[in-house]
């Protein structure tokens, strides 16, 4: 087996649009889910998304506090993207900011998988999703812009 060097592993592997699937102490569940790198700023700072099947909650959610529906990006399960159910990245509160050397750091190859690639225009309606969103962190939205 061939050892791929750490560096090429994750430069290649970490670039905007990849579904990687792993734990996190940034959501309250203790399974692996399906995180979307949405933005690599050029100081090397990844902007990801989690998503989650609980599309109808999210969605009925938004509609009752008179959320934007756009920050609320649903997604089908598909070979490209890699996702096993219908699922949603709700823009308002699943965006997550890691300085690269920090994702490195904490999760090793071994802990999480590559499970695919999302398109250009999912990419987009996601980063309208966090522009739109009232209560995302001003910080991230401001990196969508590097």
């Amino acid at each position: 087996m061939i050892d791929i060097p750490d560096d090429f592993y994750y430069k290649n592997v970490l670039e905007t649009g990849t579904v990687l699937y792993f734990i996190t102490n940034k959501i309250d569940s203790e399974e692996p889910h399906p995180h979307i790198v949405i933005h690599s700023t050029k100081d090397e700072v990844l902007i990801l998304g989690v998503t989650t099947s609980q599309v109808d909650k999210r969605r009925e959610y938004a509609e009752r506090n008179g959320i934007d529906l756009s920050t609320i990006v649903h997604f089908y399960p598909g070979q490209k993207n890699g996702l096993t159910k219908e699922s949603v990245v709700d823009c308002n509160n699943s965006i997550y900011a890691f300085s690269k050397e920090e994702f490195i750091r904490t999760y090793t190859k071994d802990r999480f998988k590559v499970k695919g690639k999302i398109n250009e225009a999912k990419l987009e309606e996601l980063k309208t999703g966090i522009l739109h969103s009232k209560s995302i962190e001003k910080k991230i939205q401001y990196l969508l812009d590097e």
